[in-house]
């Protein structure tokens, strides 16, 4: 009976009164026996290439089986992963996979290209490599964290596919950023500063986002028939044509629900009426300017993209004098994600419990509505009278 392929692990050795990486070497068990044959004073890659050639040299030694069905490089078992999720997931998830897709290739490149031609190879050393690129190139703990977690789907899909044998990232761990309690949000003197400083065709848009906290992608898609003006509430579900097929669909099956409209929130949706048979809120009109609504045509409407909305924001911040770091990581609905932040806040202080706000958010877990906690006015303090010294 043949030997299956032993687990050939590449580890370092340490000057004991430094600390500092002298050499590498194999470590690894074959036929019973325990084997360390050193590779010398060389740098990380050139030891992980020493390794990889020593299991080329493993695969066709006498006694040795290997079985990968098929070879393919990292990059093609990533478009083979997003293949795979593309029936299973929405578009704007399929867009986040992709643009990590990219990243992962950034690092692969930074790594050594041909370290990854064949996949079968992909060992603990050179997915931990490819790691590191990861976290010199992304500052942001989360985008670290969710790389790393779609190079380990990658991985358990090519394990599923049998074009590796084995997962080789199991002591690798993504460690998830911890959730803090700091939320941006902006002040009273910040808002009256966006509404002096944004386009006036926008500037109920942003107070609509602000009254109701409503994500950017649930406020483009709102239509008539979500509206209940007499109730004084919106709904925000699932779209489907006439065939039933879904068309748009909320975050997650939390997000479905219903959201109450002040006084403030029905008069802008009552200005909207007669632009759009379909969407509440529509895209500007090239014929928009003074005295245009007296125009026929004037507002041909039309669905807005996301983009617009966050453009004409970014723009009213940037005339405002507003930091744009505050409010924008680099995400397209960050800064309109802000007055969200906003509308959740101002309920916070004003003492409503965090179940309601994060029910008007269409939160899934309470934890993601812990981050307004601190801004909720308390009685701990006096609870905590009672004890006596």
């Amino acid at each position: 009976m043949k030997a299956k392929i032993p687990t050939v692990n590449l580890r370092p050795r340490r000057d004991k009164k430094s600390g500092k990486i002298t050499s590498w070497f194999l470590d690894f068990r074959i036929n019973g026996s325990r084997e360390r044959p050193s590779l010398g004073s060389v740098s990380k890659n050139e030891a992980i290439e020493l390794q990889n050639k020593f299991i080329q040299k493993l695969k066709t030694r006498s006694g040795i089986e290997y079985v990968p069905e098929n070879s393919i490089s990292l990059s093609a078992a990533i478009e083979m992963h997003i293949s795979e999720k593309e029936k299973s997931v929405k578009e704007r998830t399929l867009k986040r996979y992709k643009a990590r897709a990219q990243k992962i290739e950034d690092a692969i490149d930074a790594a050594g290209r041909h370290l990854y031609n064949d996949i079968s190879l992909l060992n603990e050393s050179t997915f931990e490599l490819i790691v590191e690129e990861i976290k010199k190139a992304n500052k942001s703990q989360h985008s670290v964290y969710n790389l790393t977690v779609f190079l380990k789907a990658v991985e358990n899909t090519a394990v599923h596919k049998r074009y590796m044998n084995r997962k080789v990232s199991t002591k690798i761990k993504a460690e998830k950023p911890a959730r803090g309690l700091d939320v941006k949000f902006f002040s009273p003197e910040e808002l009256k500063l966006i509404w002096k400083h944004s386009d006036p065709f926008y500037e109920p848009y942003f107070k609509f986002i602000l009254c109701t906290g409503l994500r950017l992608g649930e406020f483009v898609n709102l239509r008539w028939s979500d509206v209940n003006l007499d109730g004084n509430k919106i709904k925000i579900d699932i779209h489907r044509d006439n065939e039933g097929n879904i068309i748009w669909e909320p975050k997650t099956k939390g997000s479905v629900r219903f959201v109450p409209l002040n006084a403030e929130a029905k008069q802008i949706i009552l200005a909207q009426q007669g632009k759009d048979s379909v969407y509440v809120f529509t895209a500007k009109d090239e014929c928009d300017h003074a005295g245009a609504e007296n125009l026929p045509g004037a507002y041909t409407g039309g669905q807005l993209h996301e983009h617009t909305v966050y453009n004409n924001l970014k723009a009213a911040l940037k005339k405002a004098g507003i930091d744009q770091d505050k409010n924008d990581n680099g995400m397209n609905s960050r800064a309109v994600h802000t007055l969200r932040h906003t509308f959740a806040s101002q309920l916070a202080q004003s003492g409503m419990t965090l179940d309601k706000i994060g029910q008007f958010l269409g939160h899934s877990k309470y934890e993601t509505t812990l981050i307004y906690s601190h801004l909720a006015p308390s009685l701990d303090a006096e609870l905590l009278d009672v004890i006596s010294t």
